[in-house]
């Protein structure tokens, strides 16, 4: 029964490493993508893909389990709801700031809000002093990368700075919905249910919202290669990677996982080379460099402790 445990929780390792890597790629793509479209629109036509995806590849399983999903209608809406405000909070912020400054400050908050509402709501599990230690030197990245916003030394120029204030803000609002959204999702798998359960259901609130917000832009979704677009941000940023990262949430605790996701603005960096438009500055690479440093410090020790 060790060794069993053991491995899950390798596994649960190389499944959130894989999420960082697939999903690097996706944000660079999305906010390219987003110079050009408006966010709700995207946000709506990526997720009904997702939806519908995942509505139908369990479509029997979930008529199957229709009670379990009554009995947790609570968890099932909390989770819906913090899914459409880490999203919203996720997309929109692309369009006025470089995708490595969204990406660390979003997942710099997650594990700075994770202690904070674990242990309002008294879920805190296998929490020590070194994960106080590492989220007080995470909160240092996000007022670093806030200064390099406001005083426009980040890739993205010419962006006032109340619209840098608003899409900072709304990357810190992500980083604390992605928190919430991690401890009930987390609750939903003690409940017995599967990673492909979960995605069922978890994508319809932000679809509906998305898609009301939207309604006057729907007949842009004509163009052919706009829902190319739509259908490679749907499988590279939320399906694919929502399937591995729900897999690794079974397996790990939601502090873990929150420490280790950093790791993935260094990756969303080096991606951003792809994208001409975008010249990281010195003052990104730094902001970056020091968050996946402190990040890859409180990975190993999370990996030992876990793993021992």
């Amino acid at each position: 029964m060790e060794m069993v445990a053991k491995q899950e929780s390798i596994t649960g390792f190389i499944a959130i490493i894989i999420w960082c890597a697939l999903s690097a790629g996706a944000y660079v793509f999305t906010g390219f993508i987003e110079e050009s479209v408006d966010p709700i629109l995207l946000c709506f036509g990526v997720f009904l893909v997702t939806t519908l995806f995942f509505g139908m590849t369990n479509f029997k399983k979930a008529i199957q389990i229709k009670r379990k999903y009554k009995d947790n209608f609570k968890n099932i809406m909390l989770v819906n709801i913090t899914t459409f405000g880490c999203w919203f909070l996720t997309l929109y912020p692309l369009k006025y700031i470089e995708p490595s400054i969204v990406n660390s400050v979003i997942l710099t908050a997650l594990p700075i809000a994770t202690l904070i509402i674990g242990y309002v709501l008294s879920t805190n599990k296998n929490v020590n002093n070194i994960d106080y230690i590492i989220s007080a030197l995470l909160f240092f990245g996000i007022f670093f990368l806030a200064l390099v916003c406001f005083s426009q030394k980040s890739a993205m120029k010419n962006i006032s700075l109340h619209d840098a204030l608003i899409a900072f803000m709304s990357c810190v609002g992500g980083g604390i919905f992605l928190a919430i959204n991690n401890i009930y999702t987390k609750k939903l798998s003690n409940n017995g249910f599967s990673p492909f359960d979960i995605l069922t259901v978890r994508f319809v609130l932000i679809t509906i919202i998305s898609g009301i917000l939207s309604y006057s832009m729907i007949g842009k979704l004509h163009n052919i290669k706009l829902i190319l677009d739509i259908l490679i941000i749907a499988g590279s940023l939320i399906i694919v990677p929502q399937i591995v990262f729900q897999y690794s949430l079974r397996d790990l605790e939601p502090i873990t996982i929150s420490i280790v996701a950093p790791l993935m603005p260094i990756l969303v960096f080096f991606s951003e080379f792809y994208n001409k438009q975008l010249h990281p500055t010195t003052w990104t690479i730094a902001g970056v460099v020091y968050i996946s440093v402190i990040s890859i410090v409180g990975t190993i020790i999370r990996y030992r402790k876990v793993t021992k």
